[in-house]
């Protein structure tokens, strides 16, 4: 599912969702160069994916970071 998605982005989209997922999982370890995600465990596969499926967001009031369980579009 998430390599589909990420077949869909175009170039900038990809430079765009990699600093996406950087921005809410800082303790990855991205190589700039080839633009890899080092996944060394279950728990940051599962981090990797969420951020491809952009689950991940920060609340208006508060400034909260979160994790969406569901994603339904409206």
């Amino acid at each position: 599912m998430a390599q589909e998605t990420l077949k869909k982005f175009k170039p900038k989209e990809k430079k765009q969702i990699f600093s996406y997922i950087r921005e809410y999982c800082a303790d990855l370890d991205f190589d700039e160069n080839d633009e890899n995600f080092s996944i060394s465990n279950e728990e940051d596969l599962k981090k990797l994916l969420y951020g491809i499926e952009q689950r991940y967001y920060t609340t208006r009031v508060g400034n909260e970071k979160r994790l969406a369980n569901s994603i339904i579009p409206v």
